[in-house]
């Protein structure tokens, strides 16, 4: 505090100064001098006119008075004048220092933002220098106000406190040094240090208390940026980690610890490879460290470990710090844990895998059907012309067999690329599971235990009788392959259960809260690795050896069970078994029947005129055979427009319109477009070698009665044909 005031003390002690000498040469006290050497220097002639001889008169007078001129005046100069005249020009010229230092003190202490402050604690008066009431932003007309006027210049939320703090200093206190806020006239504020100490005092009361007051409002607002810059790095979601140039960590924010698992303590002074997770070769960390040595910012992925040995990836930017001079003097690392987008990214890239997978195939598949088509329908038609019991006819019967393999194999395709849509209808799940586990105990190994867990209450789902079947012939299956050799126990089990949040599953499935059927089918067999489970579900990979999977297995049960808003849970651990958790919706509904279509008797035919459209030209020729077969007379085409061209010629001459759905010049539902504008009416059924989304709705406005899949049947075709012309004709009588 005296280090403060020192200038303050000593332009004090000039003015003190300056006041004893004004009060040395008074009026009076010249007066008084004067009258003394007059005295002496009259006494000092009387004296020698004595030792004269007597003279009287004018010539005394004179005499006299010449004595005393002569001995008055060197006296009043030299004891007198002279040393008056020199102080005086020390006081003036004391006094022009005195001005000028004041005038220096007070423009430094506005150019260093500085000001000083007195108080009389009695009057309440105050004293300000120009560099305080700068830093007040106020006149000295607030002087008049004294100490409460400059509590008005505080900031009001600062106000009391600043009030409270200075009648505590003149009470009991010594010193006082406290910050605050001065609120300016523009309504701007500025921070403040002020230091105070008590200057006199009287009975342990103050009477005058003196200050420094100091701008710091640059300093404070440094410190208020960081203060928000720690807060930033204490609180934010990425880890932060500062090293020095050896690679010795100095600092770590909290988010380090709460995502490693070490603790601050733990880290200090210790190299970041505690995070070491072995994923990595030594080159990548080589190059890592290059980079950063060489003044480069290294940016990327870094998979590390955490204190409980858990895997974990990072996206980090690790810059070096640089001293004023250029020399590198930190490293610091900025990382997030992205270990949640890399699993999304995992399952995105697999969800965009199996749709281009599925696209694939369902173009496989229409090529493939149309294919079939006349495979199937060519053998049917040439078992006609051949005699029962000859060895041509089982032949081509074998042929005929292989051909509907073929077609069931193409619908499994068709079901994996969700292209091939099914009617789902009520289902009892427990009755389907019973069902199969009835065929599957047929020709399941002896040395495997099967245990049931099934509830006959668990409840009623939608579903296609045959994909259902197909889902838990295929997991059950799978598990009893699994113990094929050395045995086990297949345990099969299905229960109710209720979801009351959604989730996604490791495979990438959502779940919605609900009602469920939950089917679970679990072995104790070898088990599935870790890195296979990721890619269980993909179509044509399996862990089987060669010629005993396809790999379709899973993929299509996962088409399936996502078809019906259902997923799809597996858990293994290698060497114990595995478990396969199967969710489908729960449904308020009876269940039916299933019914199983028989063949029967060959389906009628009839004398009506049909126009078939199809741009393979053996489909075409087959089906037009097929039904002049069973008595239709048959117009066939390859193109929509050779269709459209009859159709101008003689519209009402057809009966009934049969058409592929994918053809390259248009399709099927183009082409129906363009008839029902010539103002056709005629009906009409589409082929289709993957499922043709037609709605309801657009299926009445084209006139289409039926969608029917390829490869198609014989007799399945005539049924469809006879079926629709019947319901046209009921429909002309009505």
């Amino acid at each position: 505090m005296k280090d403060d005031n020192s200038g303050v003390d000593k332009t004090r002690e000039k003015e003190e100064l300056a006041k004893v000498y004004k009060r040395r040469v008074t009026p009076v006290r010249l007066t008084l001098i004067t009258a003394m050497l007059i005295f002496l220097c009259e006494a000092l002639v009387m004296l020698i006119l004595h030792f004269i001889p007597k003279v009287t008169g004018m010539l005394e007078a004179m005499i006299d008075s010449t004595l005393l001129t002569s001995t008055m005046l060197p006296a009043l100069y030299f004891l007198f004048y002279r040393p008056m005249m020199r102080h005086l020009f020390e006081i003036e010229n004391f006094e022009r220092e005195l001005v000028k230092s004041h005038e220096s003190m007070e423009n430094a202490q506005i150019a260093a933002d500085f000001g000083v402050w007195e108080w009389d604690v009695k009057s309440g008066g105050l004293f300000l220098s120009k560099g305080a009431l700068r830093l007040a932003g106020r006149t000295e007309e607030i002087l008049k106000k004294g100490f409460e006027g400059y509590i008005s210049c505080v900031h009001p939320l600062d106000a009391e406190f600043v009030r409270k703090s200075f009648m505590e200093l003149a009470s009991r206190g010594k010193t006082l040094e406290i910050e605050y806020r001065l609120l300016l006239p523009d309504k701007t504020e500025r921070v403040v240090r002020h230091k105070a100490e008590v200057a006199a005092e009287s009975e342990g009361s103050a009477e005058k208390v003196t200050g420094a007051i100091q701008d710091i409002s640059e300093r404070a607002k440094a410190e208020s940026e960081m203060n928000r810059l720690a807060m930033a790095v204490n609180q934010a979601a990425e880890t932060i980690v500062i090293t020095d140039t050896a690679g010795a960590i100095q600092y770590v924010n909290p988010a380090f610890e709460r995502i490693t698992g070490y603790t601050k303590n733990e880290a200090l002074g210790r190299n970041p490879r505690i995070l070491k997770s072995g994923k990595h070769e030594d080159k990548f960390y080589r190059d890592l460290w290059s980079a950063i040595t060489a003044g480069k910012v290294w940016k990327g992925r870094i998979i590390n470990k955490k204190k409980n040995g858990e895997l974990y990836e990072d996206e980090a930017v690790i810059s070096p710090l640089f001293d004023h001079s250029g020399r590198i003097v930190n490293f610091v690392a900025v990382k997030r844990d992205i270990s949640r987008e890399v699993e999304l990214e995992k399952r995105i890239r697999r969800s965009q895998k199996m749709e281009a997978i599925g696209s694939l195939a369902g173009g496989i598949a229409h090529d493939f059907n149309n294919i079939l088509s006349s495979i199937i329908g060519y053998t049917e038609m040439a078992m006609e012309d051949v005699k029962p019991g000859s060895p041509a006819r089982e032949d081509l019967l074998e042929v005929l067999k292989a051909g509907k393999r073929a077609r069931e194999l193409v619908n499994q395709i068709l079901i994996f690329s969700r292209k091939g849509e099914r009617e789902k209808k009520p289902l009892s799940l427990y009755i389907a599971v019973k069902e199969a586990l009835k065929l599957f105990k047929a020709y399941v190994a002896p040395p495997i235990k099967i245990a049931e867990n099934i509830d006959s209450a668990s409840g009623v789902i939608m579903a296609d009788p045959t994909q259902l079947n197909q889902v838990i012939m295929n997991l059950l299956t799978n598990a009893s392959h699994a113990m094929k050799t050395g045995g086990g126990t297949l345990s099969v089990g299905v229960r109710r259960t209720e979801l009351s949040e959604d989730f996604n599953t490791p495979g990438g499935d959502y779940i919605k809260p609900g009602s469920y059927i939950l089917i679970t089918v679990a072995d104790t067999g070898h088990g599935i690795k870790k890195d296979d489970l990721d890619r269980i579900f993909e179509p044509f990979f399996t862990t089987k050896a060669v010629g005993e999977g396809t790999g379709l297995g899973l993929a299509i049960v996962h088409g399936i069970v996502t078809g019906m808003d259902g997923a799809i849970i597996v858990e293994s651990e290698f060497g114990k078994g595995s478990e396969f958790k199967v969710f489908l919706p729960r449904v308020e509904e009876k269940a039916e029947t299933e019914e199983t279509i028989i063949g029967g008797e060959r389906a009628r035919g009839g004398q009506e005129r049909l126009l078939v459209v199809d741009d393979e030209e053996s489909v075409a020729k087959f089906l037009k055979r097929a039904l002049t077969m069973i008595g239709y007379t048959v117009e066939a085409v390859t193109s929509p427009a050779e269709a459209l061209e009859l159709l101008k010629r003689g519209g009402d001459e057809f009966d009934l319109i049969i058409t592929d759905h994918a053809m390259p010049e248009m399709n099927g539902e183009m082409m129906l477009e363009r008839i029902r504008e010539m103002g056709v009416e005629t009906p009409a059924i589409i082929l289709t070698g993957v499922s043709a989304n037609v709605s309801v709705e657009r299926a009445a406005a084209l006139k289409v009665s039926e969608v029917v899949n390829k490869p198609v049947l014989t007799r399945e075709l005539a049924e469809v044909v006879r079926k629709t012309l019947d319901v046209r004709k009921g429909a002309g009588a009505a």
